[in-house]
């Protein structure tokens, strides 16, 4: 198995997935439960599928601290980092006044500071992008980081 085993909550929006994987395996449905109970590496297989399905599709990522907000770019071979870090005791960006003065103050290099940098993946693209997950990071459509490249 390559990834963990999707939660009942991640699963439900793959059901259309489910129905096609069980046609394919030649699997009812009401023959899934023995066959996932007899043979677990078939929930394994669907499960794996449906992460590389989502990776597939991750291009960006984002990680937010009470002092720095880091996006990334997943292209396919390389990943880009933004880092960015507030030196401002006050500013919390998990609150949205932190995010706005953020915006209002990035240029501000007393205040704030941007570090960037891409390097290639050091393991399969997808598994690297699993593991920022499983760290902490969260699939985005890439907002924050488009807007953040537009400001430094």
């Amino acid at each position: 198995m390559k990834y963990k085993l999707l939660s009942n909550t991640q699963f439900k929006p793959f059901a259309k997935e489910f129905q096609q994987f069980l046609k394919n395996e030649k699997i009812s449905e009401t023959e899934w439960d023995v066959v996932k109970e007899k043979f677990p590496t078939k929930a394994e297989e669907f499960s794996d599928l449906i992460w590389n399905k989502i990776l597939d599709n991750t291009f960006y990522l984002e990680h937010m601290g009470e002092k720095t907000v880091n996006v990334f770019f997943c292209d396919e071979d390389v990943l880009s980092r933004i880092m960015i870090q507030v030196k401002v005791a006050e500013v919390n960006l998990l609150e949205p006044e932190g995010v706005k003065w953020l915006f209002l103050n990035i240029k501000d290099e007393e205040k704030v500071a941007v570090f960037q940098g891409k390097k290639k993946y050091d393991a399969e693209r997808n598994i690297e992008i699993y593991n920022m997950v499983q760290a902490g990071c969260e699939i985005t459509k890439g907002k924050l980081f488009k807007q953040v490249c537009k400001m430094i």
